[in-house]
């Protein structure tokens, strides 16, 4: 929802208009980057509403999914802000589309290559207990996104409008 709304900022010149008012361009970035967390947490909240009423009682959502949807929204997020911020809107669905067909072609192949020339890092991820595995995907996942906040203030405050 986020990401769809720089389409509609670009479409509508909105930009000018969030410029022109009293807020930093720190904000305006900041405040993207805290819409993700926010309707990614709401999003599973009105999962589990729908659930609970479709189910006829109370479905929760494993501590696991949500720190794995949370960790991905971040990631995701974090990839994809700075490059609208640099890049003109109509190449965005060219280099998005290329994102996830490199995402999905090179991650499998990249696991087979570790897994054969180093396989203890393999083991290592394997014998860790879940909560540290999760734990390490979210603060990995914190810390991009928080590079990635900072890359784009940075992006924003140097573009010309």
């Amino acid at each position: 929802m986020t990401l769809n709304s720089f389409y509609y900022d670009d479409f509508f010149n909105a930009h000018k208009l969030m410029n022109a008012l009293p807020f930093t361009r720190k904000e305006l970035v900041s405040a993207k980057f805290i819409g993700i967390i926010v309707f990614t947490s709401a999003t599973m909240i009105v999962f589990m509403i729908v659930s609970s009423i479709l189910n006829g009682g109370i479905v929760l959502l494993a501590w696991q999914w949500i720190v794995f949807s949370l960790a991905l929204a971040m990631f995701y997020g974090a990839l994809y802000i700075p490059l609208i911020y640099k890049l003109a809107n109509q190449n965005l669905i060219s280099i998005f589309l290329f994102i996830y067909v490199v995402t999905a072609i090179l991650i499998p192949s990249i696991l087979d290559y570790i897994n054969e020339y180093f396989p203890n890092i393999i083991l290592f991820f394997y014998h860790l207990p879940d909560s540290q595995l999760y734990s390490l995907l979210l603060l990995i996942s914190v810390i991009f996104y928080l590079l990635s906040w900072r890359l784009s203030i940075k992006i924003y405050e140097e573009k010309e409008l």
